[in-house]
């Protein structure tokens, strides 16, 4: 059937089958996401405890990730208002703590820069 256009089937609707979808629809082919949770997002979506909705996507809505950001542009969504960004802080039972550097001390890759927070 020459001239047809062909329809594709995604599977999960996280953020990689999101992507495929975007760029399957951008080159004129119909899409049809097909996603066995309730909600969208993969491992990235939003959950809710105890009536607290929690961001369960830190791992993959880092300011690193290039292309997750540019994706978002893609579709409209600008990162710079959608996602609130801090500084990157971890910390451990009995006080410990580390933080990333920020201002003037800011690193740039790949060297990784850590100081031990108070």
């Amino acid at each position: 059937m020459s001239g047809t256009k062909p329809n594709m089937a995604i599977i999960g609707a996280g953020w990689a089958g999101m992507a495929a979808a975007v760029e399957l629809a951008e080159r004129g082919i119909a899409v049809t996401v097909f996603e066995a949770s309730r909600s969208l997002g993969g491992r990235a979506r939003r959950v809710d405890a105890e009536g607290i909705a929690l961001d369960n996507g830190q791992h993959i809505l880092i300011g690193a990730y290039a292309e997750t950001l540019a994706q978002m542009r893609r579709v409209g969504a600008d990162p710079d208002r959608l996602l609130q960004r801090r500084p990157l802080q971890l910390r451990y039972a009995g006080g410990f703590s580390l933080a990333a550097l920020t201002g003037r001390h800011r690193c740039t890759w790949p060297r990784l820069c850590l100081a031990r927070a108070g």
